[in-house]
């Protein structure tokens, strides 16, 4: 019985099996299974099974070593789309596995997919994602002796990275001179990765050597002959790579190279159809169960750390699709009392809230791969969660309970449904639901859900968001006006009567309603604003600090002060301080964040770090999950050592922040530190910020604020002018001091006189600072001593800008010829307000060819948004909308030759193939004047065929057919 075995799977012929290497016996080639398009594989040598994938099938595969036992691990249904890195632990009895989702597009032309790195144990029942910062994961090994992992990723900046065996403690090894890294392997503290070079970013493909005792990268000496490598492993002192001529051709190698003696034989071991993945083993290994957990305090997981790392011998973890989050103690997992829920593509995921718990993501539900949630809402009386699958074909509300994600259909129906609402007082769920025909809003009383569900409003157009008042008993829906082109936000009676108009302008994609403290708030987005309003829609109002720095917002919750949404554009869910207006990541790397769930019970200002120790604010301390805020109460400035009372604590601000405008001689200011704002009125003049009149003579006023003008001091004027910022002293050697004009002594030299401008701010203590502003101005000699400053005012640092961008713009392109996507040339940039340049982003993927676009449709306007943050964490962004023309008319591959026809009869039935046509984008219907095996009578008849495209451009196949009696 051979021992050594080197397993490889063929991607073009479908097999999978092992080469007993130097067995003398034939055959040395054994078949274990087969799939449609095998790709990465692995072999568990304790219990002698293989695994493989399948990214075609989108399955992982095991069978025994004589191929009998063939199964299937884990397929679409579990979540598996592409996976092309498969590894064992097989000390720990894991299976680690890469896993790229399918792509999905969006409703506004995005493009998106999932990329995670996961774990499950061999027996399949724990399975938990470890590492989510990826963009294309394609190689992964273990390193079983020393316990780490190591993976490709390929991206938009390619990386050879290793981690602890939980996903921790991520290192990137590489990240230069790197185009597509594929396959790793490890062996005595030397770590070999090819790179086909398939991106085309370096000079060509090549193997790298990692030197783990050195830290020292190297090409390896046969990187000059290689083509297209892909599968690695190694043997003792023999190298195993696969390797193809081209992508398109069908042979491929497996080589093999001498480490002892540098040499390659250059002679395939294996000639075959696309060799891809490569594994070598021993058949078996005798070994004892690793005992690193064996005394450990994990309540459940446990996973073993590397043997070089001397802090921790193990780390604890808890398993996904379990409601079960690690504590503090690192040690138990427990239930979070408060969490935050969000449905992401085809994933639940949870973050816990309380502050006593691990605030990593965690996985509640892995959906079939071509599922697509989108409605999501939570019953805390029975702690059951409801959700949306959009899947075409599987479109229904599933539910299960939250202890356990073991998902039951609730309702199979066979529109889609972008929105539930619950009513907890009556114990029904709502929901919009749509066809192609029509829109309408269903309930289901969730006490007799074995009763069919009815339609309570119908003939909608294109309902979205749906939320419920219980204890008014009013429904509030919005529509995205497909058909009429009006979105808007409306309301009625649970009885589907007093139908009214609650908001009608400013829509075009209110994704989310939210009830708040008697308030309704409405989310776009398309033009990413939160709007807030009474339920009438009166004293509407825009949160405008949000407004610059959202774009696709679609789903919305708020609790206390703290308002979360989901973005597509950067998928992620924000958590917003709605007391100091902070905006930050609260869950990142996510696909295709949709709607969301908050439940928190528990009084937030009770259990949170403002309450312990950690606490360290000088003022204020606002409340978030997991950290805290610090502020000061309206008219204070916050500083190091405490909060400062301002004189003025009004800040001028963009003008924008007041929607409704400013009058003459007013500006828009903010109320330091708070997030409130008005007009108020500008130096030198009083008022209530709506009228602004002018300082009288003799008095001056000299900040923006709504206060009155003062009288000039004793022996100062305002030199006979009106509205005056501050009043001179009459005598020209004197100067104002504390509001009194002291004469200075002057020497015979002339010097210039220099203006400084200054502003007194009374600390909460007796302490009086002086800082510099541009309120008050003082003409004195420079001979006189300067004022001394104790604090400076923070520098005015300018903001990031774009030049040449087409903000606001929208630009049409037209498609090649032949082709269904065009590339637009980037030529923009942004610099910082020292003008150097700023990495951009985008919501549309670009590289050197420029941004790529498809057609979607006849005049479909597809959102750019380009963003760049200078190292001030400030952020310039640029707007603006690409439609992709189709004027490309399509063509007739085959069109019949003319047909002449002699008969003895009156009339003569005529066949003839069919003609082909084809066109770049989409053909919408081929019409025709006659059909093939129509009755023809004595004559010549012109048959036209017409093939038209999606956007309505034609093309005409013509042949004459002629009956000759």
């Amino acid at each position: 019985v051979p021992d050594n075995l080197l397993f490889y799977t063929l991607t073009g012929t479908g097999q999978v099996g092992f080469h007993a290497v130097g067995w003398p016996v034939t055959p040395y080639l054994t078949l274990v299974g087969w799939s449609s398009d095998p790709s990465a594989i692995t072999y568990d040598p304790i219990e002698k099974t293989v695994y493989w994938s399948d990214v075609t099938e989108h399955a992982i595969y095991t069978s025994n070593l004589d191929g009998s036992n063939r199964n299937i691990f884990l397929n679409a249904s579990h979540g598996i789309a592409i996976v092309d890195g498969l590894a064992i632990d097989w000390l720990q009895r894991r299976l680690y596995f890469t896993n790229l989702g399918l792509d999905f597009h969006g409703v506004d032309g995005s493009t998106c997919s999932s990329h995670t790195i996961e774990m499950i144990s061999l027996d399949g029942r724990i399975r938990q994602t470890i590492i989510t910062d990826l963009q294309k994961p394609r190689g992964i090994t273990i390193d079983n002796q020393n316990g780490y992992l190591y993976y490709t990723d390929w991206g938009t900046e390619p990386k050879i990275a290793r981690a602890f065996l939980d996903g921790s403690e991520i290192e990137i090894l590489k990240s230069e001179d790197l185009s597509s890294p594929n396959g790793l392997t490890i062996d005595n503290g030397q770590l070999y990765v090819t790179d086909s070079n398939y991106q085309n970013k370096t000079s060509g493909p090549q193997i790298w050597l990692f030197n783990m005792a050195t830290n020292e990268w190297k090409r390896f000496p046969v990187s000059t002959d290689l083509k297209l490598p892909r599968g690695i492993t190694q043997q003792d002192d023999t190298l195993y790579y696969t390797d193809w001529s081209t992508e398109e051709d069908t042979e491929g190698f497996i080589f093999q190279y001498n480490l002892k003696k540098s040499t390659l034989n250059k002679s395939p071991l294996i000639t075959g159809i696309k060799p891809t993945g490569l594994h070598y083993s021993h058949r078996q290994i005798s070994s004892e169960p690793d005992a690193t957990c064996d005394n450990a305090a994990c309540s459940d997981e446990c996973i073993r750390t590397p043997a070089d790392y001397s802090s921790e011998r193990f780390h604890c973890s808890c398993p996904d699709t379990y409601n079960l989050i690690l504590s503090s103690d690192k040690a138990i997992c427990k239930e979070p009392e408060n969490f935050l829920i969000v449905a992401d593509l085809n994933t639940l995921k949870l973050k816990a809230l309380d502050d006593h718990l691990d605030s990593k993501v965690h996985i509640l539900h892995y959906g079939h791969a071509d599922s697509s949630y989108v409605a999501l809402v939570y019953n805390d009386l029975d702690k059951t969660l409801f959700w949306s699958d959009l899947h075409e074909g599987q479109q229904a509300i599933m539910y299960s309970l939250l202890e356990k994600t073991e998902p039951k259909i609730l309702v199979k129906v066979n529109h889609s449904i972008d929105c539930l609402a619950l009513d907890k007082k009556h114990q029904k769920l709502y929901w919009t639901g749509y066809n192609n025909i029509t829109g309408f809003i269903a309930e289901i009383n969730l006490k007799h859900t074995n009763k069919p569900y009815k339609q309570l409003l119908v003939n909608l157009d294109s309902p979205r968001a749906v939320t419920i008042h219980s204890d008014k008993n009013i429904i509030f829906w919005s529509e995205y006006g497909l058909k009429s082109g009006k979105a808007g936000v409306y309301r009625c009676h649970t009885n589907c009567h007093r139908h009214k108009t609650v908001m009608a302008e400013k829509l075009q994609w209110p994704n989310s309603l939210v009830i708040h403290k008697n308030e309704l708030y409405v989310a776009d987005g398309f033009h990413g604003r939160i709007y807030v309003m009474d339920f009438k829609g009166g004293k509407r109002r825009e949160l405008l600090y949000l407004s610059k720095s959202m774009d696709h917002i679609f789903g919305l919750q708020i609790y206390e002060h703290l308002l979360f949404y989901s973005r597509w554009y950067e998928p992620s869910v924000h958590m917003v301080d709605m007391i100091t207006g902070k905006d930050e990541i609260f869950i990142d790397h996510l696909t295709q964040p949709t709607a969301i769930v908050v439940h928190h019970p528990s009084n937030i200002n009770e259990s949170s770090f403002c309450n312990t120790d950690k606490n360290d604010c000088k003022g204020m301390c606002v409340p978030v999950p997991h950290n805290y805020h610090c502020t000061c109460d309206p008219g204070y400035q916050l500083t190091e050592e405490k909060c400062i009372k301002l004189d003025n604590p009004w800040e001028q601000s963009d003008e924008a922040m007041c929607p409704e405008g400013c009058p003459e001689h007013s500006f828009c200011a903010r109320l330091i530190p708070t997030l409130h704002y008005e007009c108020v009125c500008a130096a030198g003049f009083q008022g209530n910020g709506e009228v602004c009149k002018e300082c009288p003579n003799n008095t001056y006023k000299s900040d923006i604020s709504n206060s009155t003008c003062l009288p000039c001091p004793n022996d100062s004027d305002s030199q006979h002018i009106s509205a005056s910022k501050a009043c001179l002293c009459k005598s020209p050697s004197a100067r104002l001091v504390d509001g009194i004009c002291e004469e200075t002594e002057t020497t015979s030299t002339s010097r210039p006189t220099t203006t400084v401008t200054t502003t007194t701010i009374t600390s909460t203590t007796t302490t009086t600072t002086t800082l510099p502003t541009t309120s008050t101005t003082t003409t004195m000699s420079t001979t006189t001593e300067p004022i001394i400053t104790t604090r400076k005012k923070a520098a005015n640092i300018g903001l990031p800008k774009f030049g040449n961008c087409p903000n606001g713009d929208t630009i049409t392109v037209a498609l090649p010829t032949q082709e269904n996507s065009v590339y637009v040339a980037v030529t923009w940039t942004a610099t910082d307000h020292l003008d150097k340049r700023l990495v951009l982003k985008s919501n549309i993927p670009y590289n050197e060819d420029g941004l790529h676009f498809k057609w979607l449709g006849k005049s479909e306007r597809q959102k750019v948004i380009f963003t760049a943050l200078d190292r001030w964490n400030q952020k310039a962004a640029c707007e603006f909308y690409v439609i992709v023309e189709d004027k490309e008319a399509p063509h007739f591959t085959y069109c019949p030759h003319n047909i002449v026809i002699k008969t003895n009869l009156l009339s003569e039935r005529v066949v003839w193939p069919k003609p082909i046509a084809e066109d770049n984008t989409q053909l919408e219907k081929v019409v025709s004047s006659h059909q093939t095996g129509s009755d023809f009578t004595s004559g010549t008849t012109v048959v036209n065929y017409t093939a038209i495209d999606k956007t309505g451009n034609n093309a005409t196949c013509n042949f004459s057919v002629t009956i000759i009696p």
